[in-house]
């Protein structure tokens, strides 16, 4: 609105130089330039499987940007809201045409297009607004049940059967190191062995973008694998600095996808095998997370009202700035200081009266004798495999 000498004011002047801006960003840019840039930067912040999930994502929002004949830089809030309305069951590359795509999978495509134009308008400054920014609360509430469905968490009868279906020690790690670490599966995988500190019984994990507290706990039950695995690394795979090494160079660790696929190989070995009848009761890498929550949480003889909430925030490495499930108060981040209990460590006395032991070790000793104890040719062929000595 002009004023009344009839000069321009400053929102008309904006409007037009964002207009211009645009209009020349999208002559001297295609939409798939765009998101390979946003791509590079996000390499950078991003974990390696959002950032694999990213660019998946991102293909999809180019493609109906080229079928609708729009440029990335014209997409609205309606014509974005078209696109998550299109997203479920069209046919686009990459598409299984297995029914309509999940509200997870829907989710995920608004949340990348919220962080893509973040980074046009932020960084770029080629954007005036994020036109998926508002659309996330409005799915999650429209869509709340199936994002939060009643995922499955194993007690400690049930992770003494998962190790049944385990071959070897890095099989045992795999299920009893997640479970009684509470870690992210690529926390685990990257662990050093030279962080762990076996007088305090904790493990300083590297930076994650999810991740407040570094410091993980575990008990004398983990700490027996823990201990046989340093050891066997010294002799298989000298130098490597990581617990979990990769057989594929000196200094590398294992990914977590590889983690993922060997307990889905533990889980069809184990007797749990026949409880898995979908996405509820599926038993993944983050189930581990999920049982070490529920267990510290859960009301037990030496712990009648269960573990408290803020000492669960930190032993899960959630951030107490800010209000969560875990930690309602948001000002225990800055007032929260811990002492001591019967003058033990606040955290440590917690940890220890609300985890629970799972008999991994007698397990192990049936199922990985030793040279010395194996009493049949084939178990004495799996001790040797196995390293025992």
């Amino acid at each position: 609105m002009a004023n009344a000498r009839g000069i321009a004011t400053i929102e008309e002047l904006n409007r037009e130089y964002q207009a211009k801006l645009a209009e020349a960003a999208r002559r001297q840019y295609t939409s798939r330039q765009l998101v390979d840039d946003w791509l590079k930067v996000a390499e950078v912040e991003c974990v390696s499987d959002t950032l694999k999930a990213w660019r998946k994502t991102s293909k999809h929002l180019v493609e109906y940007c080229e079928r609708q004949k729009l440029h990335l830089l014209s997409i609205d809030r309606t014509e974005a809201q078209r696109y998550v309305s299109w997203l479920p069951t069209a046919d686009y590359e990459g598409r299984t045409k297995k029914g309509a795509l999940k509200a997870t999978s829907v989710l995920l495509h608004i949340l990348q297009g919220s962080s893509l134009f973040n980074y046009l308008r932020d960084v770029r400054g080629l954007a005036t607004q994020n036109p998926f920014f508002p659309l996330i609360r409005v799915f999650k509430r429209k869509n709340r049940a199936a994002l939060h469905p009643d995922l499955r968490a194993l007690d400690e009868g049930e992770v003494a059967q998962l190790l049944l279906g385990c071959e070897s020690l890095d099989d045992f790690l795999t299920v009893l190191g997640p479970f009684k670490l509470g870690v992210r599966r690529e926390e685990f995988a990257g662990i050093r062995m030279d962080r762990i500190d076996w007088q305090s019984r904790t493990i300083e994990l590297d930076p994650h973008p999810r991740r407040t507290y570094l410091r993980a706990y575990f008990d004398e039950e983990l700490e027996f694998f823990l201990r046989l695995k340093v050891e066997r690394n010294k002799r298989d795979h000298p130098g490597n600095p990581y617990l979990m090494p990769s057989p594929q160079g000196k200094n590398r660790h294992i990914t977590a996808n590889q983690l993922g696929k060997w307990i889905k190989r533990i889980v069809a070995n184990s007797p749990l095998a026949k409880t898995v009848k979908n996405r509820e009761t599926e038993i993944t890498m983050h189930t581990a997370r999920r049982s070490f929550t529920s267990c510290l949480k859960r009301k037990r003889p030496t712990a009648p009202s269960g573990c408290p909430s803020h000492i669960v925030a930190v032993l899960r490495g959630d951030s107490l700035l800010s209000r969560n499930e875990n930690t309602p108060d948001t000002t225990q981040g800055h007032y929260t200081k811990f002492g001591k209990v019967e003058g033990i460590p606040e955290v440590r006395y917690w940890y220890d009266r609300c985890m629970p032991v799972v008999g991994a070790r007698e397990i192990w000793e049936r199922a990985m004798p030793s040279r010395a104890t194996a009493q049949t040719v084939a178990g004495l062929l799996r001790a040797v495999k196995a390293g025992a000595v």
